[in-house]
């Protein structure tokens, strides 16, 4: 009842509605990437890796396209974009430098408004709310939950002002980091409970470590972008594909690899 009583009715129920939001969008992307997995798997059930094999309606059209591209010299170039496409469900050259580093791109075309939502509650909401009622951090420490909310609003900007091939990574990211900050408040507040501590500005820790670790780290991936992020040596191709395939259902098993030219 004393954590219930420090927030105002109206604050928990924002805070419902945003989550139950955030939920339902998540809900709706779930079931939108299972049909979109499924269409993957027919595409690829056609494409050998190499589009050397690649059918046409018209054998002289097919016999042309081909040659070209051999004589180009770009066969390499041209597989792993259709590689990238039926993976990620676009092309693009980022995708494509990502996949070069390493990185597991698979998804990359459609961005889920439920992890917007969750970046929304916990980086905007929360810290706003936290701000009015005056239950974060308090004397010269007071700027911590506002610093929470401005890295929240920067990153909703530098969202808005990505590129399409962008908005996947930036919002995985930030669901994940949302999901994080959601993790530490949970146990720090629980250990509060069972130890009968006093609950007076026990949000200041959470926050805290929101506004000067999960919120610049999310900010600083936001800024790299997937190919930025996929270029840090070791870890950056790891990064990408643990915020890209974590959590979501599994891409179908790559083609087989394309066959040697004479």
């Amino acid at each position: 009842d004393h954590l219930l009583g420090q927030i105002p009715p109206q604050v928990w129920i924002l805070h419902i509605l945003v989550g139950t939001a955030s939920l339902a969008a998540c809900a709706s992307d779930w079931a939108r990437d299972r049909q979109l997995y499924l269409e993957s798997v027919q595409l690829r059930k056609e494409f050998t890796g190499s589009v050397l094999d690649a059918k046409s309606s018209e054998p002289a059209d097919r016999e042309r396209i081909l040659a070209d591209i051999q004589a180009s010299g770009s066969l390499a170039q041209v597989n792993q974009a259709v590689e990238v496409l039926l993976q990620a469900g676009m092309s693009t050259p980022s995708l494509r430098a990502a996949t070069a580093r390493g990185g597991d791109v698979r998804g990359a075309a459609r961005w889920s408004l439920g992890h917007l939502l969750a970046v929304l509650l916990v980086f905007v909401v929360v810290p706003v709310d936290n701000s009015i009622v005056d239950n974060s951090c308090g004397g010269p420490w007071s700027f911590v939950p506002m610093l929470n909310g401005v890295e929240g609003i920067a990153w909703f900007f530098i969202f808005a002002t990505r590129q399409h091939d962008q908005r996947s990574f930036l919002g995985t990211v930030g669901c994940k980091v949302a999901a994080a900050y959601m993790v530490v408040f949970v146990l720090w507040m629980g250990a509060a409970l069972l130890m009968n501590l006093p609950m007076d500005r026990r949000n200041c820790v959470p926050d805290a470590i929101g506004a000067f670790g999960l919120g610049p780290c999310m900010l600083a991936l936001a800024v790299a972008g997937i190919e930025g992020t996929a270029n840090v040596p070791v870890i950056g191709p790891r990064l990408v594909t643990f915020a890209l395939t974590f959590g979501r259902r599994g891409s179908p098993p790559p083609a087989s690899a394309p066959p040697a030219l004479a």
